[in-house]
């Protein structure tokens, strides 16, 4: 990945954590005692995850963050089993930087594509 970083970061979370966290300044996922970090991804990256770790979940949404709001606690480092640099939070994800929340919906055969929203989503100047 270059040098420049997306302003827009995606988190696929789980509803019922997501709307557990509803009126908090911060939300933590499930796998936060594990990590120790949030997973996050780039608009272009998102696909990679859902479909490793994902596939066939029906109860996800896609979290569109300002990354502005995150700032030196995202790290970018390689994913599990590759290269590629992905962002983590090393921190709890402020509420004020969730601009939307996405439907995040498996195909049929349990796989994912970029849902239309998302995509508007992140690249509107306004996150939504």
């Amino acid at each position: 990945m270059s040098e420049s970083r997306p302003a827009r970061l995606v988190h696929l979370a789980e509803k019922d954590v997501w709307a557990g966290a509803a009126g908090a300044a911060v939300y933590l996922p499930r796998e936060w005692d594990r990590d120790g970090f949030i997973h996050l991804s780039s608009i272009d990256q998102v696909l990679t995850p859902a479909n490793r770790f994902y596939h066939g979940r029906d109860d996800l949404i896609a979290l569109v963050l300002d990354a502005h709001y995150l700032g030196s606690a995202v790290v970018w480092e390689p994913g599990t089993d590759t290269d590629e640099l992905f962002p983590h939070l090393y921190s709890a994800l402020p509420a004020d930087s969730v601009l939307g929340a996405v439907p995040f919906p498996p195909r049929p055969d349990g796989g994912f594509v970029l849902p239309p929203a998302l995509v508007r989503a992140v690249r509107s100047p306004l996150g939504g």
